[in-house]
């Protein structure tokens, strides 16, 4: 079975393709790889002879970066809150609309 290193050596070769197909599933499976495959494709970003090849290796780093966001922000969040008994001006107003508060008429 070959070792992951291997793995992600193979498909970044496959960013090399003419095939846009090819190249495809070859950046789809380095995403999936996800923060394994980061380094070599720094390495690669920086200093592969091949400008196309440096250009898809940034565009998967890209896409790692943005897949890692994106799932920290669909977690739920995990922090307490505090209750500091803190109120605004408004509140302490006794003006429950947003806005400021509403003048007395004059009759």
């Amino acid at each position: 079975m070959p070792t992951p290193d291997r793995n992600i050596s193979a498909l970044i070769k496959l960013l090399a393709e003419d095939n846009p197909q090819i190249v495809e599933v070859a950046r789809a499976k380095l995403v999936e790889m996800g923060d394994k495959a980061v380094p070599a494709l720094e390495r690669t970003a920086a200093e592969h002879e091949d400008s196309k090849v440096r250009v898809e290796a940034k565009g998967v780093l890209e896409r790692i970066r943005l897949a890692a966001v994106s799932g920290r922000w669909k977690e739920p969040a995990r922090h307490r809150t505090y209750k500091l008994g803190l109120t605004s001006r408004r509140a302490r107003r006794g003006s429950a609309l947003p806005g400021p508060a509403p003048k007395s008429a004059k009759l």
